[in-house]
């Protein structure tokens, strides 16, 4: 059975990433909103908690993969898109690693999309 929404809460199915951003011991969970919603109609979050905040958009380099996600692979992987950018040379990286995932636990894990993100930006040439 489903969990009861509590009355004046919405359900919303998550279609966006969860994204996990780890500096030291501390770590910030972000839910991304489907794009129908703003920051002034988003749903009330039950839990004091849980903030609501529009984030500006951004640049971000990213690599993509499938299968568990854990704090190793999303290490080797952030190395791996770290190296990429930085033989690159055409990008700045502009904040912390984050992970995302796009799917839940029920998901068979080689079918898990996940991805390793960071912040960029484009470095002008002359």
């Amino acid at each position: 059975t489903m969990p009861e929404v509590p009355h004046g809460s919405e359900e919303i199915a998550m279609t966006a990433p969860v994204l996990l951003e780890k500096r030291g011991s501390s770590v910030t969970m972000s839910f991304i909103l489907p794009k129908q919603f703003t920051g002034a109609d988003a749903p009330l979050p039950n839990d004091h908690h849980i903030h609501v905040k529009t984030v500006p958009g951004r640049d971000v380099a990213v690599l993509r993969f499938n299968g568990r996600m854990d704090d190793e692979m999303a290490r080797e992987k952030t190395v791996e898109l770290m190296r990429s950018l930085e033989a690159n040379g055409r990008y700045k990286v502009m904040g912390p690693p984050m992970s995302a995932q796009y799917d839940g636990p029920h998901v068979i894990p080689f079918l898990r999309r996940n991805e390793v993100q960071v912040e960029v930006m484009a470095l002008a040439f002359t």
